[in-house]
């Protein structure tokens, strides 16, 4: 076992599938279910339960990714700081509160990396953290430690009382948007309005933004009838795929991409799930005010 086979496990245990997780590390899906298999070998226990192409953890592979998101998490910030002893490399650490901010905090940063090449720039999403709760106190927290340099995240959560400490600023304006199946009815019409939306159920991703949305879907169709929450967001695709569900979220996720789903604008909801950049107004870092400087 290396550091590479908890990298290769705990990837498959985040895409919900073999092939998803070669994907994101861009290895061949063969070597990467070896590396899984040699593992589960060399303990004597199966950390996943194969379904199809989907696959859900074990009891022992739970306990496996637990532990294995911690010694990565580790190396991580072994690596940082070595990186900042030696070689004295400027760094930005970003965290974003939901997958579909990933794409832009990239957008945010590429400028800074442009102008400062030899710059580390980290993005992560709290989702991958080591025992993560996926929650916005959560990312004010690293904040507060020291452990993140900016969060990404949406404005019903940075209302409320002692968040004096904290700065922020737009990056990309709110809204809601749907996510359908290639052959979802609401696919025919010119326009998606919130009144089309009455006779479907709802799914949201069960993330930071969440009870946010849950709100935003009561106001704007006045008590929606059905509005179920996924457990992943494997599921949240699987259930608009196969069950006809409607996906519910910040106008910002339209970046994500699927060659399965179509992302609709929800025309009458502009309001609300502005992308925020948040950070301390105490933090000190270099990386960060040339960041700020940017944007």
């Amino acid at each position: 076992m290396d550091l590479k086979g908890l990298r290769y496990v705990v990837a498959v245990a985040d895409s919900g599938s073999f092939t998803g997780a070669a994907e994101k590390l861009f290895v061949a899906q063969p070597a990467l279910s070896r590396k899984v298999a040699q593992i589960e070998r060399e303990f004597g226990a199966a950390f996943f339960v194969r379904s199809g192409r989907q696959v859900r953890l074990t009891e022992a592979g739970r306990v496996f990714c637990k532990r294995a998101r911690h010694v990565i998490a580790d190396c991580q910030r072994l690596e940082q700081d070595m990186d900042q002893l030696l070689r004295r490399v400027e760094s930005l650490r970003v965290l974003c509160s939901t997958n579909g901010a990933v794409p832009y905090a990239a957008r945010m940063v590429s400028p800074l990396r442009e102008r400062h090449p030899n710059m580390e720039v980290l993005i992560q999403t709290l989702s991958s953290l080591p025992e993560s709760n996926g929650t916005f106190a959560q990312g004010l927290e690293l904040l507060r430690q020291g452990q993140a340099d900016v969060v990404l995240s949406f404005p019903p959560e940075l209302r409320g009382e002692g968040l004096d400490w904290i700065e922020h600023r737009c990056i990309e304006p709110g809204g809601l948007c749907a996510f359908v199946a290639q052959d979802h009815p609401l696919l025919d019409k010119a326009a998606v309005y919130s009144a089309d939306l009455r006779e479907y159920t709802l799914i949201l991703t069960d993330d930071a933004t969440a009870p946010a949305l849950r709100r935003a879907a009561s106001r704007a169709l006045g008590e929606p009838p059905h509005v179920i929450t996924s457990r992943s967001f494997s599921d949240f695709r699987v259930k608009i795929l196969t069950e006809g569900c409607v996906g519910i979220m910040p106008a910002s996720s339209r970046t994500v991409e699927d060659p399965f789903l179509r992302c609709l604008d929800i025309e009458d909801v502009d309001g609300g799930f502005d992308l925020e950049a948040v950070w301390s107004r105490d933090n000190k870092n270099a990386a960060l005010k040339k960041l700020l400087n940017t944007l």
